[in-house]
């Protein structure tokens, strides 16, 4: 399955509510896609000017920069440029895998209920861009072992349920679509 159903799950109730959009639906969500996108890398790089020490004006300056040079250097532009909906799983997959990852960076060093929510939000994040496009998704699955044995420290069964489920479901419900597609789990 090269292409996840996630981008699916956005066009239908658009295409519910507005049938006349149908075929249209992928520019739109493409957009907000490439706006998700450019909202988590800029908060990446927020993240690491943080601990930076350069001057403010600098950080704004480098920061302003790398947002730049991503958003002109990365195929988000090639993809946004001529969006079809073939290429919209590439996006939504390449901004949910930012996103988590932001997530993941926010989740160090925190506790109670911002770790909570960090590690809910990567995990549902991470959830997204497995089902939009495997490629994206399985490496964030990888991090997440990784996650968990910092929280084993903690002890807190309630930030292993919020890492765990939402990602866990979005795996689950990749390898039945998978089976349902194929009649076997070699088509994964």
């Amino acid at each position: 399955m090269y292409f996840g159903p996630f981008p699916a799950f956005v066009r239908i109730p658009l295409n519910f509510i507005y049938p006349n959009g149908r075929g249209h639906w992928s520019r739109i969500t493409g957009f907000c896609a490439g706006m998700i996108a450019l909202a988590a890398f800029a908060a990446l790089i927020r993240l690491a000017l943080r601990s930076s020490q350069l001057s403010d004006r600098w950080k704004n300056w480098l920061g302003n920069a790398c947002l730049i040079g991503f958003a002109l250097g990365s195929p988000l532009l090639l993809l946004l440029g001529n969006l079809s909906i073939y290429d919209e799983a590439i996006i939504w997959a390449l901004a949910w895998s930012l996103a988590a990852l932001y997530f993941a960076l926010r989740s160090r060093g925190t506790e109670g209920a911002v770790l909570t929510r960090s590690l809910l939000a990567f995990s549902l994040c991470a959830g997204g861009a497995l089902l939009s496009r495997v490629t994206f998704g399985a490496p964030l699955l990888l991090i997440t072992p990784v996650l968990a044995l910092q929280l084993l420290r903690k002890d807190r069964m309630r930030n292993l349920a919020a890492l765990f489920l939402p990602l866990g479901a979005a795996l689950l419900f990749y390898v039945l679509l998978s089976y349902a597609k194929f009649g076997n789990f070699r088509g994964t």
